[in-house]
């Protein structure tokens, strides 16, 4: 059953007071903010896994390792470099969410201040399939730039023939 947020506060209210539970609402809401957190990333990765099964991806990538405990959000293109995924924990570090990026190349996170000489390592990178690790400034949805690392990866499938490219970003 789906309720608003006042509804949850009134349901949340009415257990406690059944059960005699006296701690504040507040825990409560970070409780459930962090829980619905956790359960986001752990779709993230579920969907991951079953597109890299089903598009027969020959990897070793640890995609629960790279969200949960490396703090990396992850981005996957298409050939042409379209956002065909991007993670949920994204927004924590650029303020976008999944669903306004996707479609998008990733120039969409560059502004004025991204380095043309990084730009151009990883478009040769990225055109000669190679993998790269580069910092480079980003811009967030309000224009505000931050540092971060890329870890960007041709993927190739079972035949090795190119499908896809992921990148590991986090702030650094």
């Amino acid at each position: 059953m789906r309720c608003n947020a006042k509804e949850y506060s009134q349901k949340l209210v009415e257990e406690s007071e059944k059960i005699n539970f006296k701690a504040p609402l507040n825990s409560w809401d970070i409780f459930i903010q962090g829980f619905q957190r956790n359960s986001q990333m752990l779709k993230d990765i579920t969907f991951l896994k079953k597109y890299a099964q089903e598009n027969k991806w020959n990897h070793d990538f640890n995609f629960g390792q790279k969200i949960l405990h490396q703090a990396f959000s992850i981005i996957v293109t298409d050939l042409d470099l379209n956002i065909i995924f991007a993670s949920h924990n994204m927004f924590e570090i650029n303020g976008y969410l999944p669903a306004e990026v996707i479609g998008e190349k990733p120039a969409i996170f560059q502004g004025k201040e991204t380095d043309p000489v990084i730009k151009d390592k990883i478009s040769s990178a990225i055109r000669n399939r190679e993998v790269f690790e580069e910092t480079i400034i980003n811009h967030r949805k309000n224009g505000t730039p931050y540092r971060c690392v890329i870890q960007g990866h041709p993927v190739f499938n079972r035949k090795q023939e190119l499908v896809n490219f992921i990148t590991f970003e986090k702030r650094s």
